[in-house]
């Protein structure tokens, strides 16, 4: 059997006293109400399979006897004129290949159900050929097959029942100008609806409470300020238990009476049962039938149920975030104790309609929220998915430099794998501060951590010399991050005048391989003494400038000093010259520092001797070898050390 929805009826009993009653293994629900239009997917839908050969196309036909006289054919008249034809869909086309899915998939045209309540038989066929307009549901197919149930009509006058109350044909999101088209009200719109039968077995919250019709029998009215006229009623009805929902008056969302509101979470974060959802649930339906719980969330906002989009990490997040979880028999109290699965929220942030449904079978997928139970309860909820703050990073240089918001300070919205040194923290504004320390002692913003360490000065900073800044990047990006920097080499307060930006957007080498070592130029201008600097990394390869904002990357401020440079005078070498240089360089190169003002014209540098050794007297020595010409001999000359360069030759 194809039939999908609603649960068919079959005959049974001796002749004389047969009774209706639910086909094996089915609970026997209805097709509608008289004189209501039928949609597909929402009162009727059954599964179908086109595979014939050559490509043939497949055509449904539907017949059902709403004058229940035995045939089929002709037509039923419903007060107010209209006809309801009991060949209620013709030559619907199945295309080829087009395996296991509901009909509904393929939007046949919504039908009218007959004037007569009661129990009719429906013919479903598919062929390989269509049939005449007037068929009487005879004929011999090629291929096909042929599905014959009996169906029930509810009576004309609706009856008490559990529905939802999810606008539809209203605005669902009135400050976005979206309609909403949720599957809620019986005879509103071609969206179907949702309803259980009143039979107590299965509910949300602590009790039960049945209307006629949609939004709490108000359907098709929503507006201005009629919304979740069940749920947020206050009736002891609702389930929920968190978050906090809201509702809809005069076109904005409102806290539901008597709460102020929660968020679920942020975007695309994991909400766990119990933590950031959980609604009470009941189950003791006959039979110790095993309840099934259903959640579906607009995360799209587009006021209707179902599909999935993308995170922006690639995550698919469907609107149908808990399938047919099982609810044991019985049971009494939160979701959260059976342990459902985790899910993830939508990628958008703002107000999303949801709809939970529990009900005695497991729901067909895929489900848009519509579906006709005999037992268990829909409660619908307007839930809001809170925008993530934006961490910023911000300067701490002390006034008149720019840091604080309303001055413009620089700030970097924090980013994963963006930063100078081991990381970056948040601050909710600048943290002006007289030692350029106010991001590194920010202890009320936790974590408190000190995060100014990605700038190491590795010489001193002298004016008229090069100095060595040494640079940590800790960013893991496609662009590797771009340094900014400045010093205030004259000491005013700003890094506006030239010769102050000492990094004009440099490329970084990239983590893990971090290390970056640059020289720069102290100006001969610049001024001795404490002074401030200002370092930005981000990922734009133009830079920024020492205030505003950026989409990512870090400020690090710092107190720096210039050193004003030692003087350069006369030095006085051991050889005799004079050269100019500091009295350190000039005492380590052997020399003798004249004294400061003293230069090398007006100085003369003595030669300094290096210690030799002098003969003393010498007593005649007799030659070895009796001086005979040509001989070779060997002198010992006793010697003594002195202070003067003196030789002597041997005779």
């Amino acid at each position: 059997a194809g039939l999908l929805l609603p649960d068919p009826f079959t005959i049974v009993g001796p002749v004389g006293a047969e009774m209706v009653t639910p086909c094996p293994n089915a609970l026997g629900s209805p097709l509608g109400l008289t004189c209501q239009t039928g949609v597909w997917g929402g009162n009727i839908d059954i599964w179908v399979h086109n595979t014939m050969p050559n490509g043939t196309i497949g055509w449904v036909n539907v017949l059902a006897d709403w004058n229940q006289d035995g045939v089929w054919g002709g037509a039923a008249q419903c007060p107010g004129g209209l006809v309801a034809p009991e060949h209620i869909l013709v030559n619907h086309p199945i295309p080829n290949p087009f395996v296991g899915a509901p009909l509904s998939v393929l939007n046949p045209p919504a039908f009218l159900i007959g004037p007569r309540s009661g129990y009719v038989w429906v013919r479903f066929s598919i062929t390989e050929q269509q049939v005449p307009a007037n068929w009487d549901g005879s004929g011999i197919f090629e291929d096909g097959e042929t599905e014959d149930y009996l169906l029930w009509v509810e009576g004309e006058e609706p009856f008490d029942a559990e529905f939802g109350d999810a606008p539809e044909d209203a605005p669902a999101y009135p400050w976005a100008g979206v309609i909403g088209a949720f599957p809620t009200c019986v005879n509103t719109g071609p969206s179907g609806f949702v309803r259980h039968a009143p039979s107590g077995g299965a509910w949300f919250g602590p009790t039960l409470d049945y209307e006629t019709e949609g939004n709490a029998s108000l359907c098709p009215t929503f507006t201005p300020n009629l919304y979740d006229q069940d749920e947020c009623f206050q009736d002891n009805d609702a389930g929920l238990i968190i978050p906090e929902a809201f509702t809809i008056q005069n076109q904005m969302p409102v806290p539901c009476p008597n709460f102020n509101g929660s968020p679920l979470g942020f975007p695309c974060a994991q909400a766990n049962w119990g933590a950031n959802i959980d609604i009470e649930v009941h189950n003791h339906m006959p039979n110790a039938t095993v309840g099934y719980v259903n959640l579906i969330v607009d995360w799209n906002q587009d006021g209707l149920w179902g599909g999935s989009l993308p995170c922006p990490d690639g995550t698919i997040v469907p609107e149908h975030v808990l399938v047919n979880f099982p609810i044991p028999n019985p049971y009494d109290g939160p979701m959260a104790p059976l342990t459902p699965p985790a899910f993830v929220l939508g990628p958008q942030p703002g107000y999303v309609w949801a709809r939970f449904s529990v009900t005695e079978q497991p729901i067909l997928l895929p489900w848009d929220g519509s579906g006709v139970f005999e037992d268990g309860e829909s409660e619908d909820y307007l839930l809001w998915v809170e925008e993530e703050p934006v961490e910023l990073d911000w300067g701490d240089l002390p006034d008149p430099y720019p840091t604080l918001n309303a001055a413009n300070g620089p700030s970097h919205v924090i980013i994963p794998n963006m930063a100078l040194g081991a990381g970056v923290d948040s601050e909710p504004d600048g943290q002006p501060d007289t030692g350029a320390m106010g991001d590194d002692n920010d202890t009320i913003y936790p974590p408190p951590n000190d995060d100014e360490d990605g700038i190491t000065f590795v010489t001193t900073l002298i004016p008229g010399q090069q100095a060595i800044i040494d640079v940590t990047n800790n960013t893991i990006n496609p662009n590797n991050g771009y340094l900014d920097g400045w010093i205030d080499f004259g000491a005013d307060g700003s890094f506006a005048e030239a010769g102050d930006q000492v990094f004009f957007a440099i490329p970084l080498s990239p983590a893990p391989v971090n290390f970056n070592s640059f020289f720069i130029n102290v100006p001969f201008s610049a001024q001795p003494g404490p002074t401030f600097a200002r370092f930005r990394i981000s990922g734009n390869p133009a830079g920024y400038g020492w205030t505003g904002p950026a989409p990512d990357g870090e400020v690090e401020d710092y107190a720096v000093r210039i050193v004003e440079a030692p003087p350069i005078m006369a030095c006085c070498l051991p050889d005799g010259s004079c050269v100019t240089d500091t009295e350190g360089d000039c005492v380590a190169a052997g020399g003798t520092y004249q004294g400061d003002g003293v230069d090398c014209g007006s100085v003369s540098c003595p030669v300094v001797l290096e210690p030799y050794v002098d003969a003393l007297t010498i007593p005649p020595i007799a030659a070895p070898d009796s001086g005979t010409p040509g001989g070779e001999a060997t002198y010992s000359i006793p010697m003594v050390q002195t202070t003067q360069r003196l030789h002597r030759d041997l005779p």
